[in-house]
């Protein structure tokens, strides 16, 4: 479905395979906020918990309440369709998601505030450059590196790469030098490129396509698995 196919809403939405910058300037905004809030060393886990809470249940309840009442989704839809899908006019919202699994990822990782930190830069960053990447390239790639959940390994392989120097950048940018030795460092950056790069193909069949996003499962495996490099190479992420 195109831009201007979708019908009974107010403004026009626009449909999944396309560029949608103007949703993935919001992501990475919303992924940058959490991470420079998150990042001050006063801000710890419970401190951060509390104050995504009321955010989540803001989130939620006006999702619910939108999906019940055609008026509230219209008004809703009114104002913020510039970044909405089509696909979720009537289903939850990424945002929704997106907040939930930061959440959910920063209970998995306690007490080890880097791992979920880490996890929202692969979130907020990598996520819309996959997408990009994946829309981009599309014309031009063989039918079979198009995956039947509607992601292109191209821009899964390209988000890898990202994550990694995401990665790169993040841990010699709060880590003082040799803080890690060689192996936990390239471990991390490894591990963590190919979680954030593969994390977004945990989706697969009818009902995790429906009733799930990847804004919920991205930050969620990240985190377990910076958590198990982190147990496995003796790496403190705290």
């Amino acid at each position: 479905m195109g831009k201007n196919e979708q019908r009974g809403t107010p403004v026009a939405l626009t449909a999944r395979n396309q560029l949608h910058l103007k949703r993935k300037i919001f992501h990475a905004f919303n992924g940058l906020l959490i991470f420079t809030i998150y990042q001050f060393d006063c801000v710890n886990w419970v401190l951060g918990g509390l104050m995504i809470v009321p955010f989540v249940l803001l989130a939620w309840g006006l999702e619910i309440g939108r999906l019940k009442s055609k008026a509230l989704n219209d008004t809703i839809i009114k104002y913020t369709g510039q970044i909405m899908r089509a696909g979720e006019v009537n289903k939850p919202s990424g945002i929704c998601f997106f907040l939930t699994g930061v959440l959910i990822a920063g209970i998995l990782v306690v007490p080890e505030k880097n791992a979920l930190l880490m996890s929202v830069l692969y979130l907020g960053l990598g996520d819309p450059f996959a997408s990009a990447c994946g829309i981009l390239t599309r014309p031009f790639t063989p039918k079979s590196l198009l995956l039947s959940n509607g992601k292109n390994v191209i821009g899964t392989l390209c988000n890898i790469v990202f994550c990694g120097v995401l990665s790169f950048v993040f841990l010699t940018w709060r880590f003082a030098p040799f803080y890690f030795t060689i192996t936990q460092f390239w471990s991390l950056v490894i591990g963590g490129g190919i979680a954030g790069g593969l994390s977004e193909l945990f989706l697969f069949g009818s009902f995790m396509n429906t009733y799930m996003n990847d804004n919920l499962t991205i930050p969620i495996i990240c985190t377990i698995v910076l958590k198990a490099i982190s147990l496995s190479t003796g790496a403190n992420l705290q």
